[in-house]
């Protein structure tokens, strides 16, 4: 009984201290979507929130960082820094610079969508950094970056409201960007960033990997150019398991007049920054035309979402033939409807859905991970009113910063081979079926539960092990492996029965 109490107490220390490890620095449970206007999902349900104090315009490009309580630290649209009182960041009231770049400062407004984002500095806990393009070029009648600039933050500075270290250093330069598609993922180590950006019609993408000795970029050829001969508007998005990267282009064709578009989708390795398994979905007829002035992943990563403005569209990236996997999931037909714009992600697991321009509604798919009508989707949840809101296609691009390292990447940096698999468990949390990577030379596997009860062992387990927690108690239990070398290593697992 001693024995047992010991165990209980250890286990409920170790519990503790593998949840204040987990627990993300950085959320994203707050959305400033427009003057005054707000999204707070702290209480664990949406809320409007009209009284907040941002007096920026939210429009097309909009990031912003959150510590772990969902305060708002900074936010950009890509003109300008914001901090946590909502005024400029001293000395960034304008980043980057380039002919059309300047012309935008005045306005407060930056007409590229997701073409900035902020990812922490794994060197300092208390720095962060800032991705931006900027407007150089004019190509096909569309402004066009010509660089990727990067900035540091620092949140100790002024008080702690934070202050500029410095601004305009260059990621990329000297190349024709795909505007608007800067996408942040997690590296596989859970501590270093990726950030990866495309060039204009082309199927070059950067990778830039950032890690404790700074920002460095390299490039990949893989998959197809764009082939419309025309081409504006850069849309993008990542899987919320970070890896899968969908890139759109959309065009016009004046004869006939219509929109075609093209979509591009790679697999990430989030150990060594690679690219792989290229899929495109092409629409140039306009029978089939897909105007997707947005896209956006499910919950589970599995199914991809583009609107043609009242139509919703899914794409199951499980199927053996993705075009052919098309799913006409919604019709919205509100008596008066106004065209819908972006699509995010919530940390409920929801897709939120503006309105291009000045419509006061947003509205909701409940259920994503569902493909069809059974997604669930919902208008006019919110009604803004006569304040400032998330408008103008503004594409909210917040990465995953709670995303859970990959288990065999290590230090990994790019194009390095990782090392060998260790403890890993999958799905977590778990309500059924649930596999356990073995690391080797494991001699013993052992789940315990939150009291410190031995519920399963496994002696000489073989690399992976199916376990199944549907009789399993609701809460959180401990995978401990047992090595040949006296070492071990301990893993928390969540049964949500």
């Amino acid at each position: 009984m001693r024995n047992l109490k010991f165990k209980s107490i250890l286990l409920f220390i170790l519990f503790n201290s593998i949840n204040l490890k987990a627990q993300p620095q950085y959320t994203n449970l707050y959305w400033k979507v427009g003057r005054h206007t707000a999204i707070d999902f702290r209480s664990g349900t949406a809320t409007m929130d009209l009284s907040d104090n941002c007096t920026s315009t939210i429009g097309t490009t909009y990031t912003q960082i959150s510590d772990r309580n969902g305060q708002v630290l900074f936010y950009s649209n890509g003109i300008a820094i914001y901090n946590k009182n909502d005024q400029f960041v001293p000395n960034a009231d304008t980043i980057g610079y380039g002919y059309f770049t300047d012309q935008y400062v005045g306005l407060d407004f930056n007409p590229l969508f997701k073409a900035a984002v902020f990812v922490p500095d794994p060197a300092d806990t208390n720095m962060i950094y800032l991705f931006y393009e900027n407007m150089h070029s004019e190509v096909d009648g569309s402004y066009m970056p010509s660089k990727l600039f990067y900035c540091k933050l620092d949140k100790r500075m002024n008080n702690g409201n934070g202050g500029l270290v410095f601004k305009d250093h260059i990621a990329i330069s000297n190349d024709t960007l795909s505007g608007g598609e800067v996408l942040a993922i997690k590296h596989g180590n859970g501590k270093d960033w990726w950030i990866i950006t495309r060039k204009f019609k082309s199927n070059k993408y950067y990778i830039t990997l950032v890690d404790e000795t700074g920002v460095h970029t390299t490039n990949q050829i893989i998959g197809n150019a764009y082939t419309f001969p025309y081409a504006f508007n850069g849309f993008c998005a990542a899987s919320p398991n970070g890896e899968e990267l969908a890139f759109e282009m959309e065009s016009y064709q004046s004869t006939p007049n219509y929109l075609p578009s093209e979509i591009s989708i790679v697999h990430l390795d989030r150990c060594n920054g690679a690219l792989s398994n290229y899929r495109q979905l092409y629409f140039p007829n306009v029978s089939d035309t897909i105007f997707l002035s947005a896209l956006c992943f499910s919950s589970n990563s599995k199914i991809l979402y583009g609107h043609d403005l009242y139509d919703f569209y899914q794409f199951d990236l499980t199927a053996s033939n993705l075009m052919a996997s098309k799913t006409h999931a919604i019709h919205y037909h509100d008596p008066n409807p106004t065209p819908m714009a972006n699509m995010a992600l919530g940390p409920d697991n929801k897709i939120y859905i503006s309105h291009i321009s000045s419509n006061q509604y947003m509205h909701v798919i409940n259920n994503p991970d569902v493909l069809g009508s059974g997604c669930n989707f919902t208008p006019n949840i919110f009604n803004f009113g006569g304040f400032g809101h998330w408008h103008d296609g503004g594409d909210l691009n917040i990465p995953n910063y709670s995303l859970a390292p990959v288990a065999p990447c290590g230090n990994v940096g790019i194009n390095e081979t990782p090392p060998l698999a260790t403890l890993e468990i999958y799905p977590n949390p778990s309500s059924g079926q649930t596999k356990i990577t073995v690391p080797a030379n494991t001699i013993q596997l052992n789940v315990f539960n939150g009291i410190g009860e031995l519920i399963a062992q496994y002696n000489n387990p073989l690399k992976a092990i199916e376990l199944n927690t549907t009789t399993f108690a609701k809460g959180m239990y401990l995978v401990e492996a047992l090595k040949s070398n006296g070492k071990k290593e301990v893993g928390k697992m969540i049964v949500s029965n």
